[in-house]
């Protein structure tokens, strides 16, 4: 049904458009989301190139730094140079300032890498002003189907006339909720095949990614953790509820949980700031692999979250200032999602499997006067009913976010 070699677009048109600035892109993300895919796909727009993995080819560098100035060209045009997993190498920050400060105006750079990536852009030590970063996640339902354009999202995020009211979005919704976001066990479209894909992911995290880390000794405890988390999903999140659980102190649970986020085992949402001096301040924790999650109600949220998510981070990829959170007062009335732009907020998003309960959303829609939305899981739903001023949109989740940018 799906092509194995299908163009990850959404991609490659954010390498295509800052390529040409002359920095290094740095492309990180989860494990096996298709990074490394994505790279060699980019490969085929460059006259000149080379490829450098370096778990296979690291002889190469250690050798000789320079190696990839030796390759041959075909024509003047820039050699683009594509180092895949090089944040293994301990000095790879200093190696890529190198190349960068001496060849900028010859060459391309692509570094491909997971969660030691995005630690170094935090830091960013020996690279500042010299990268772009590009978030790459596992599927989700826009790379699909056709997208509108920021410019559109942003002038009318609920306005979805002429886009994807089709059978195959619905489709393809509920496969990625069957199987999962990843490119993988999502292309074999078979749950057996999903099963031993899962369990075998987090431990290549283990000895691949975690090997060295000073949490190692305790490896079977972070397992645990990790494998109740999808329990744990779209609730508050509470460091001592489990840290009693797998029998650790807080921190160390905080710490861990960090250390899982930045792998990009997970990700969280953190309560909108007007309303933490009135609630507990607790994330929301959500999996990059929703797969694992057994309830249908956690995973269809998580779901919404992810492609939410997604959409948040590569739009802060190209510059623009949006941000997600979720809103809960001290009445208890919540909503799944807020959308912020420039700081201020923008969209009101509920995530509802069959039930078209609009109460919590027009309570904020009406503190808030910002547009609001409701995602059901059911196809075929699109309509408006009145909140005094406004309007609330209730349709179906996959019409709306296949056309996310």
């Amino acid at each position: 049904m799906y092509n194995k070699n299908m163009k990850r677009t959404l991609y490659l048109d954010m390498l295509n458009n800052v390529v040409n600035d002359k920095k290094i892109l740095l492309v990180t993300g989860a494990r096996q989301a298709g990074k490394t895919t994505i790279a060699k796909q980019f490969m085929e727009g460059f006259t000149n190139k080379i490829y450098f993995n370096y778990d296979s080819d690291r002889k190469y560098l250690l050798n000789n730094p320079k190696f990839y100035e030796e390759q041959n060209k075909t024509d003047d045009s820039p050699l683009l140079a594509v180092f895949d997993e090089l944040h293994k190498y301990k000095n790879w920050k200093t190696y890529m300032k190198g190349n960068y400060d001496r060849n900028r105006d010859d060459f391309r750079f692509i570094v491909t890498g997971s969660g030691d990536l995005n630690i170094s852009y935090k830091t960013k030590e020996s690279l500042a002003g010299r990268f772009e970063l590009i978030h790459v996640f596992p599927f989700t339902l826009n790379e699909f189907f056709s997208r509108r354009t920021y410019n559109d999202f942003f002038k009318n995020p609920v306005e979805l006339s002429g886009f994807n009211n089709n059978k195959a979005s619905s489709e393809t919704m509920e496969n990625l909720l069957s199987t999962s976001p990843f490119p993988e066990p999502f292309l074999k479209s078979s749950k057996h095949f999903y099963k031993r894909w899962a369990k075998s992911y987090f431990p290549q995290i283990i000895n691949i990614d975690l090997k060295y880390s000073a949490v190692f000794h305790e490896l079977d405890k972070l397992e645990t953790l990790f494998d109740i988390l999808s329990l744990k999903v779209c609730s508050g999140f509470s460091f001592s509820n489990v840290a009693n659980d797998i029998e650790v102190s807080p921190p160390t649970v905080k710490q861990w949980m960090k250390l899982l986020e930045s792998h990009f085992l997970t990700f969280s949402i953190t309560p909108y700031g007007k309303f933490t001096r009135t609630i507990k301040k607790q994330k929301k924790v959500y999996l990059h692999d929703y797969g694992r999650i057994e309830n249908e109600s956690s995973k269809y949220e998580n779901f919404i979250a992810l492609e939410l998510f997604r959409f948040v981070k590569n739009a802060s990829d190209i510059g623009e200032e949006v941000d997600i959170f979720y809103l809960k007062d001290k009445d208890q009335r919540e909503v799944d999602f807020l959308i912020t732009y420039n700081g201020k907020p923008f969209l009101l998003i509920e995530a509802k499997e069959n039930e078209e309960e609009t109460k919590n959303l027009k309570h904020f829609q009406n503190m808030f006067k910002i547009p609001a939305i409701l995602l059901l899981r059911k196809s075929g739903v699109h309509k408006l009913i009145t909140n005094d001023k406004y309007k609330i949109t209730i349709v179906s989740a996959e019409r709306f976010l296949s056309t996310l940018p």
